[in-house]
This record gives structure tokens, C-alpha cells and sequence, in this order.
């Protein structure tokens, strides 16, 4: 009679331990894999400028208001790693994505290119410009290279002969080129 008591204990506890195993794995799979982005649009464009850290794209995410849940997207990318793998870029964050689902596509560096366009343009300055409002780097930073005979010697082009270089129409560029 003594042993059918012990048996009984020995289940109970082994559902016990069964049910505390099944409430922590289904917070687990809740913190990693049930959507958490929340967007008004169905798509929304993340920009991570070069040099960035985990906390500015954190910042970011917060700013914008683009998770439900933000502690459970910085539990997700420390157990992914993702704070040492930042990679600049354009992403494009859909609605509902679980933040699986977005850490891997950061850590990855799966951007989304953006289509640069040009045309009318007459001097370097203008290209500068119409390139630097569509990708990461500014116009000074452009001109910086324009004006680098070197660089432009490397390439085959001088001051007036490098604006040839330039066909206007629709490129796909990284956004952080």
C-alpha cells in the first residue's frame, strides 16, 4: 500500500514538473515567435545608420513606436547575439513580425536596396545632392570625392570628365553605399 502511495506522489510531481516545463517553453515560444511588431502601415522602413550600436537601434524601434513588447525583443537579440552583430542598412519591417523573425533578418544584414534615380543633372554639386537625399552619405561627403583627384585618377576620370561617369537613370544602391 506504502509503495502505491509513493508512485502516486512520483506522478504528481513528474506533472508538476511537466506543467512549470510547459509554462516556461510557451513563454519562451511567446517571447520569440508571436508577432510583435505593430505598425499602422503594413510596411514600415528601418534606417540603421553606419556605425550604430544595439542601443541605438533600440532607440530607434522605441522612438518610432514600432513594438508591442521591446523587453521581449532585447531578451530575443541577447540570446541571438544580435548586440554584436549591428549591420547598417535599410529594412523594411512588415506588420506582425515576430521579433525571430526581424533579429535574424537585422543580424543578417538583409536590407532592401533603394532605387536611386537621377536626371537634369548639369555639375557635380547637383548630382551630390540628388544622390545624397536618397542614400546615407551627404553631399559633402560626395564633393569630398569629386574634388579628390586621386581617387578620381584611380578611376580613370579627372574634375571635368568625371560627371560623364554619371548616366542619368535608376540604379538599386544599398542605402548605406
Amino acid at each position: 500500500m506504502q509503495e502505491h502511495k509513493i508512485i502516486k506522489y512520483i506522478l504528481y510531481a513528474l506533472v508538476i514538473i511537466f506543467v512549470i516545463i510547459g509554462i516556461w517553453g510557451a513563454g519562451i515560444y511567446h517571447k520569440a515567435y508571436v508577432p510583435n511588431v505593430k505598425l499602422s502601415q503594413k510596411q514600415y522602413f528601418l534606417y540603421i545608420p553606419t556605425g550604430a550600436t544595439y542601443e541605438d537601434v533600440l532607440n530607434i524601434l522605441k522612438k518610432d513606436n514600432v513594438l508591442v513588447n521591446l523587453e521581449s525583443f532585447d531578451w530575443c537579440a541577447n540570446r541571438k547575439n544580435y548586440k554584436h552583430h549591428v549591420n547598417p542598412g535599410r529594412y523594411i519591417i512588415k506588420r506582425r513580425m515576430s521579433n525571430n523573425h526581424l533579429i535574424n533578418m537585422l543580424r543578417a544584414g538583409l536590407q532592401k536596396p533603394v532605387t536611386l534615380t537621377f536626371n537634369n543633372v548639369r555639375y557635380l554639386e547637383q548630382l551630390a545632392s540628388k544622390i545624397s537625399s536618397q542614400i546615407e552619405a551627404d553631399s559633402a561627403s560626395i564633393m569630398k570625392l569629386f574634388d579628390n583627384s586621386d581617387f578620381l585618377k584611380e578611376q580613370g576620370f579627372n574634375y571635368n570628365t568625371v560627371i560623364a561617369m554619371f548616366i542619368p537613370n535608376s540604379y538599386e544602391f544599398w542605402w548605406n553605399t
